[in-house]
């Protein structure tokens, strides 16, 4: 039979909640959700159980595991079909993805992707790991992308001695991956491309030119990364938006980068073009043409 330490562990890994982000929200220490979880604590305080229940929305009594209702409160509960009048499922899905622009089909995937991630989450118990056991475990992974993941939050955690929620959720699903051996897997594919874009997204390729940056080498050293993985994440930018990338009001171009040659790309170099500003350039030629009859 199901403790009461058990249900409360269960319904904090499914609503994707750490033991401190629980705390936070009762107003409880780690440790003494630590306590509750392992069953150290026999007499729980009656505020607690109904702010924890308030959190989970569960009656008291299911946090309490004194009955087997249902922890889904009454808004929540209905199936797909019934909520929907769907018949097939699977029918209309693929419906909806023929529907969608060649745009929204990526988004479509790539939300399908994280919510796989996301279900391996709830089953794990990758949360309870610390930001400084996740980036430990990782920093000398074979993959450059979560190797400089970890290498990128390392830095981070040392400058505020902390890390932001999107990339310990990084950690945790790179972790949660490999610990599973799905490396070889679409999810993990759909990971390297948030990891890329988090750690290292063009608005700093913009920001480093303007700084007066403009190879691998130089990005490199600016932002605390492997040249490595500036590489592997040009070629990300490359596949996905293509050789001249569009970005705000400027313009990216790669083209002269050697994408497969670590020593030849180091000092390449790319080119930024602030569209705003070439257009005006154009504009000032024009009118110069006109007013000289040329």
């Amino acid at each position: 039979m199901e403790s009461m330490g058990d249900r409360i562990k269960r319904l904090r890994i499914a609503n994707n909640m750490t033991q401190e982000e629980l705390g936070d929200k009762v107003g409880l220490k780690r440790a003494a959700i630590n306590k509750y979880e392992k069953g150290n604590v026999e007499n729980m305080k009656r505020s607690v159980i109904e702010k924890m229940s308030a959190v989970f929305d569960v009656t008291p009594s299911f946090l309490m595991a004194l009955d087997n209702e249902s922890e889904i409160s009454s808004s929540k509960k209905g199936s797909l079909e019934s909520v929907y009048k769907i018949t097939d499922i699977r029918k209309e899905a693929l419906s909806i993805v023929d529907s969608l622009s060649s745009e929204g089909v990526e988004k479509w995937f790539e939300v399908g992707y994280d919510l796989q991630t996301q279900y391996l989450k709830n089953t794990s118990n990758v949360n309870e790991k610390t930001t400084i056991q996740l980036i430990e475990t990782l920093i000398n992974a074979e993959d450059v992308a979560v190797r400089g993941l970890a290498e990128s939050s390392k830095w981070r955690y040392e400058q505020v001695n902390k890390l932001n929620s999107r990339f310990k959720g990084l950690l945790e699903d790179a972790s949660l991956l490999i610990d599973s051996n799905r490396q070889d897997t679409t999810e993990f594919i759909n990971l390297k491309r948030k990891i890329f874009e988090a750690v290292f997204p063009l608005s700093f390729v913009i920001l480093g030119y303007e700084k007066g940056v403009n190879t691998v080498t130089g990005l490199s050293d600016r932002y605390h990364l492997s040249q490595e993985f500036v590489l592997e994440a040009i070629a990300y930018y490359v596949i996905s938006e293509g050789v001249v990338t569009e970005y705000d009001d400027y313009l990216i171009d790669f083209s002269d980068i050697p994408l497969n040659d670590l020593k030849e790309s180091s000092d390449a170099e790319f080119v930024v073009t602030d569209t705003n500003e070439r257009r005006i350039e154009l504009r000032e030629k024009k009118n110069k043409k006109k007013f000289f009859g040329k």
